[in-house]
């Protein structure tokens, strides 16, 4: 059989592959399990794994993960070739391709129809409903103990849409709170650190606000506690302003939610993150604050001489002070 996983929630998909292998007998499972990466793979190599018969047992399972740029970059006669050999895999092949990182329609993968076929389809989406903290809640579940609200928000506040870190921070918070039963943001706050993704993310937000204090802090964080360099923290919080500008421009000729998560390659939930927050700026303001951006890059790269970190500060203020 022919599974295509697809979805950003690379735990559930990962737990889906755990059941499919424990169907092995264990005295002759890691002889039964061939894991690839499908960036590098020489499909010949797949393609020989999946005809191959399972050693002293019933079933062999083989996982693939990022196949499809790979198959996308071949010829159509060498994917053709692929996809036979495939259809012809023995009953006791169970061959799971995972696509984490796949974006769009799933229709547009090379084996979407194959799979549809042969075998099956899963989505495995973080925030199938829009709501993350649903997922957390979920996975919180399963370890015995609940997380409030607020604590849920909190915690995808901080670490974003990477659900391998979210599943790790959320075993550490239940076993920190196993003995209340709950999980309170207090805890959250304590125990997890955020992101520079999600810090950006706060400061560009705070700049949208005009709350000079609370950038100030977010920034002097960034600089300080969290010591990253500041080339990097620039060029980030450019980016946040570009795709801003970018979504602002999609908004105003009516572009629909989903064809901008496409045109900007990124996850339909941070799409509506960032157009949520596009609404906080006009576009002068977004092009004023990338030109800010770039002056302070230059300016740190030697273009005065006034320190990396006044730098970023004094542009942090002025854009917070603008009309």
């Amino acid at each position: 059989m022919l599974r295509l996983f697809l979805g950003d929630d690379r735990v559930s998909m990962e737990a889906a592959v755990a059941g499919i292998t424990a169907q092995l007998d264990a005295a002759v499972a890691t002889a039964n399990v061939s894991r690839f990466d499908g960036t590098t793979l020489d499909l010949q190599t797949l393609a020989m794994a999946c005809c191959s018969l399972p050693f002293m047992g019933s079933l062999r399972v083989v996982v693939v993960q990022h196949l499809a740029d790979r198959l996308k970059s071949l010829s159509r006669e060498a994917v053709a070739e692929f996809t036979a050999a495939i259809a012809s895999m023995p009953l006791s092949t169970e061959l799971i391709v995972l696509e984490p990182d796949f974006q769009g329609d799933s229709r547009n993968h090379p084996l979407f129809g194959l799979a549809s076929k042969l075998g099956e389809v899963q989505h495995f989406v973080l925030a199938g409903g829009g709501d993350v903290s649903a997922w957390i809640a979920q996975k919180v579940g399963l370890l015995g103990t609940e997380i409030s609200l607020d604590a849920a928000a909190e915690l995808y506040r901080r670490v974003g849409d990477d659900s391998v870190r979210l599943w790790v921070e959320i075993e550490k918070l239940a076993t920190y709170c196993l003995d209340q039963g709950r999980i309170e943001i207090e805890q959250v706050r304590e125990l997890v650190a955020p992101t520079l993704e999600s810090s950006v993310f706060d400061l560009v937000d705070a700049i949208g606000r005009k709350e000079t204090a609370k950038a100030l802090r977010l920034a002097q964080e960034l600089l300080l506690h969290q010591g990253e360099p500041v080339a990097r923290l620039l060029a980030m919080i450019g980016r946040q302003f570009r795709l801003l500008i970018v979504i602002k421009d999609l908004q105003a000729t009516r572009t629909p939610p989903a064809q901008i998560a496409s045109q900007l390659e990124v996850p339909a939930w941070l799409a509506r993150r960032l157009s949520e927050q596009s609404q906080r700026f006009s576009m002068p303001e977004l092009e004023k604050a990338l030109e800010h951006t770039l002056y302070a890059d230059y300016a740190t790269k030697g273009g005065t001489t006034t320190s990396e970190e006044a730098v970023v500060l004094q542009m942090v203020a002025e854009l917070t002070a603008s009309a």
